[in-house]
């Protein structure tokens, strides 16, 4: 055994972190390595092609009744089958799917239209304005969705535009909090303090820097919420307080199945199926999205 010491080497520099690469890395490249985003996306696209087509074609006309043709098993004439009216669920569930994205986006729209002005305003302002807008969404959120469609039920009638804006107000807090939040560290930044430095106004350092900095988290925070919404469409259309009959809607097509479970339980799995399959793509774009659009959280985890 030899009794001499092996020499010394100098160690080898560490390869980049992944962390590193993935935010050097394009947007395609980015959204291909995350499998949420690609997996949510795949989801979307066809819950959201499946409402375009509906708009030139379906299999049968949504609201076409033929009584002959009530509870017919999925086949090739009916591909999911028909309900109790003889009406094509498949044609059903496309049409209802323009229904529940536009409930959804207008939603999302009317919660992001006062959630986000009122988040900066707080954020830019502080003091007694921060506290009275944050206050008061507070005390919206504490207020029941449901209780808010039942008032507006009672108020204008069941519909879906009622629907809409009780989702819409109901997640308005959510936008507001995390604006003020996401606003608030932009406006502790180093070049924001030399904007201001130079005289720059409040509304200037939101509309040029606040603003650009925060919009991708806005934009996961509309794809998360935006499943919410479709959930609550769903929960209300159910409870009757969102899209009025005969117009095709998942929740109203689950609500009308509930009663014939043991004469054809594939009618109610049917929009069950679609409305879970819409939650979970939307919440796995926005988990997808998050990384995607903002790298370096990717990298700290």
């Amino acid at each position: 055994m030899s009794g001499t010491v092996p020499p010394l080497t100098r160690p080898s520099l560490p390869l980049a972190p992944a962390g590193e690469e993935w935010e050097e890395a394009p947007f395609w490249r980015r959204w291909l390595g995350s499998p949420s985003a690609v997996a949510g996306g795949v989801i979307v696209g066809a819950i959201v092609l499946a409402a375009l087509v509906s708009l030139a074609w379906t299999p049968y006309p949504p609201l076409a009744v033929a009584p002959a043709h009530a509870f017919a098993r999925p086949g090739p004439a009916h591909l999911l089958g028909t309900d109790n009216y003889g009406r094509d669920v498949l044609s059903r569930l496309m049409a209802g799917s323009l229904t529940t994205l536009f409930a959804g986006v207008v939603s999302v729209l009317i919660a992001a239209a006062i959630g986000v002005p009122a988040g900066l305003v707080a954020a830019s302002r502080g003091g007694l304005a921060s506290e009275g807008i944050m206050g008061l969404a507070d005390v919206v959120y504490a207020f029941p969705a449901l209780l808010a469609a039942i008032a507006l039920a009672a108020a204008a009638g069941a519909s879906t535009l009622t629907a809409m804006v009780a989702i819409g107000v109901a997640y308005m807090p959510v936008f507001a909090r995390v604006t003020r939040s996401g606003a608030l560290q932009v406006l502790s930044t180093d070049y924001v303090l030399v904007a201001r430095s130079y005289g720059r106004s409040r509304a200037a350092i939101v509309r040029r820097h606040v603003l650009p900095n925060i919009t991708p988290l806005l934009i996961v925070q509309s794809s998360l919420l935006f499943s919410l919404a479709i959930l609550a469409e769903a929960a209300l259309s159910y409870l009757g307080l969102g899209t009025p009959p005969p117009a095709p809607s998942w929740g109203a097509m689950l609500q009308g199945a509930q009663n014939y479970l043991f004469d054809d339980p594939l009618l109610a799995v049917w929009p069950g199926l679609a409305i879970a399959l819409a939650v979970l793509g939307f919440n796995l774009l926005g988990d997808g999205l998050r990384d995607v659009l903002d790298p370096g959280l990717r990298a700290r985890r």
